[in-house]
């Protein structure tokens, strides 16, 4: 998202790869950076403790517990607004019943009344989806972000 940033309002931003949100949460407080986008779970202890303060929700949507916070569109940054998701893959080759079986466990899983009610604590909506619209959602996110991303510089390894 910082590469998108970046490129949207023609700012520059040195890219700062990180593993994983744990990290970036020990450098953002220790002020090690100016910024980062992080999930909403990630952030919320650390925005309630005052370690760190929000500037805006990536969603669509502002987040019930904080209120006065705009989204990034709100902001005036509507291509800017991204949602962190996760999928689940199975290798290529693996048989039909049984990517349709784990499909099934995780549709019965996200109805679970312990899950929602958990999910909807973290600001987090649980979609289950087809095979297609997962392929259509990365095709939508590999374009709009790595035009982004290539423009910023960022090479994988």
């Amino acid at each position: 998202m910082s590469a998108l940033l970046a490129d949207r309002v023609g700012v520059p931003m040195t890219h700062i790869p990180y593993k994983g949100g744990g990290q970036i949460i020990v450098d953002l407080v220790a002020g090690r950076m100016d910024f980062a986008f992080i999930s909403s779970v990630q952030a919320k202890p650390h925005v309630q403790e005052g370690m760190v303060r929000a500037l805006a929700v990536g969603g669509p949507q502002r987040l019930d517990w904080l209120p006065g916070i705009p989204t990034l569109a709100d902001a005036g940054l509507p291509d800017v607004a991204i949602q962190s998701w996760f999928g689940v893959a199975a290798p290529k080759g693996t048989p039909a019943t049984v990517t349709a079986r784990i499909r099934e466990e995780f549709i019965k899983a996200s109805s679970d009344p312990q899950i929602v009610k958990r999910a909807a604590e973290d600001n987090v909506t649980i979609m289950t989806g087809t095979k297609q619209e997962i392929l259509r959602l990365l095709a939508y996110d590999y374009d709009r972000l790595g035009k982004a991303v290539r423009g910023f510089g960022i090479k994988g390894d």
